[in-house]
């Protein structure tokens, strides 16, 4: 099953990845336009339009890919430090 996101979605997943860039800058600019984002008529503090025709499972489904990617580089980042202290350079 194809996952189909819109423009909008497709944004706001690129801003949150960009919101855990290593780069200071990128992140700040990613932090800046979640912020003015929010500010926008019709816009809830989520981000998500206030009279959005999505559904609440589109909505559901949407959240669970963003935190399952948020997991799974979090796993990723921790396998490599526990792998650093296991098998040391020096």
């Amino acid at each position: 099953m194809a996952n189909l996101i819109d423009q909008d979605q497709e944004w706001l997943l690129n801003c949150l990845n960009a919101t855990l860039d290593p780069n200071q800058e990128i992140r700040s600019l990613a932090e800046v336009s979640l912020r003015q984002a929010s500010l926008q008529p019709g816009h809830s503090p989520p981000l998500l339009p206030s009279k959005s025709p999505i559904s609440v499972q589109s909505n559901r489904t949407l959240f669970l890919q963003v935190l399952e990617w948020h997991y799974q580089k979090l796993l990723r980042t921790r396998n490599f430090l526990l792998d650093c202290v296991r098998y040391p350079l020096f």
